[in-house]
């Protein structure tokens, strides 16, 4: 078995991209997703260990499964945009730090800023693994359980290797607040469009891209208050973009707030970075509220999908 969690997670992602490409039609060429694995690890080798190979130097792990992230989310036709995708996160890692950490997800900081700075160029997936409909053939209900049970067999590493403990106090309660707002805060949602959304994209963001353990905070009460922002965070922006965009960029502006959640957490008493989660999450609520008030309950049912950050 593996000693180190990175291992796991590089073979478990290459098998989804494998199948995902091979057998759901992923839109994303073979060219591409050389160019963004390739140049990812290149230029992460010779700023790691610098411009010679020795004996001590390491294989980039880390970047290899951030490229997945990007070829998970991110499509364009121009090779470009992937090119630029990845040099952007690496540069990100490397020289946007506090206190020596970098606290954005790097590929959800790269899918961001590329639907940002090039829409025209640019989009995400509302829809994938053959999943229009909610009534899916036997091959997604396999692919699904089985991204779910690698999803947790990978927290179960990370518990044992690492000694870090974030499924049930961070991704299993974002799982259930979301499960519960959708029913809650759209104007009717049912049971099918409730399996359209969360769908096997939703659990591999879940699983691979915001449950990266130097991006989440440190303090298990805290995590379960962040994940409570992430959702609530999702469910304002969504009044303004696509949903599929919302959900991704809901991730980059919770990860803002890890610099000040780390520096509370860093206190002796548990009360400062708790109030600031507690206030955080009160605000969100009352932003959403207002929301509800302007422009009354959304409908989050994909009929009317659309490939833009702003839907008409």
């Amino acid at each position: 078995m593996f000693s180190n969690i990175q291992h796991y997670q590089t073979t478990i992602l290459s098998w989804i991209l494998f199948v995902w490409v091979f057998f759901f039609w992923l839109d994303i060429s073979l060219l591409e997703i050389f160019t963004v694995f390739f140049t990812v690890i290149s230029l992460d080798y010779l700023l790691v260990n610098g411009y010679y190979i020795s004996r001590n130097s390491k294989f980039p792990y880390s970047w290899v499964n951030a490229a997945f992230g990007i070829c998970f989310f991110l499509r364009s036709e121009d090779l470009i945009i992937y090119i630029f995708a990845w040099a952007l996160a690496i540069f990100w890692k490397h020289f946007i730090r506090i206190w020596g950490r970098h606290f954005f997800n790097p590929s959800n900081m790269a899918v961001f800023l590329s639907l940002c700075l090039f829409p025209q160029f640019t989009w995400v997936n509302t829809l994938q693994w053959w999943n229009y409909t909610g009534a899916a053939w036997w091959e997604y209900f396999t692919m699904i359980f089985s991204v779910i049970a690698l999803g947790i067999f990978i927290s179960t590493r990370v518990r044992k290797i690492l000694h870090y403990e974030y499924f049930f106090t961070y991704l299993l309660p974002f799982f259930l607040i979301h499960s519960v707002l959708f029913f809650m805060i759209p104007y009717y949602e049912s049971l099918t469009s409730y399996f359209v959304f969360f769908n096997i994209s939703f659990f591999i963001f879940v699983f691979f891209m915001i449950s990266d353990p130097k991006t989440i905070p440190t303090r298990n009460f805290s995590r379960l208050l962040y994940s409570s922002i992430l959702v609530l965070h999702f469910y304002v922006l969504q009044f303004f973009i696509n949903e599929s965009y919302a959900i991704l960029w809901s991730l980059f502006f919770s990860t803002m707030l890890l610099p000040v959640i780390w520096s509370l957490e860093q206190k002796e008493s548990i009360k400062f970075v708790s109030i600031f989660l507690m206030f955080y999450n009160i605000l969100l609520f009352i932003v959403m509220l207002l929301c509800l008030s302007l422009y009354w309950q959304p409908d989050l049912v994909f009929d009317n999908v659309c490939n833009q950050l702003v839907c008409k």
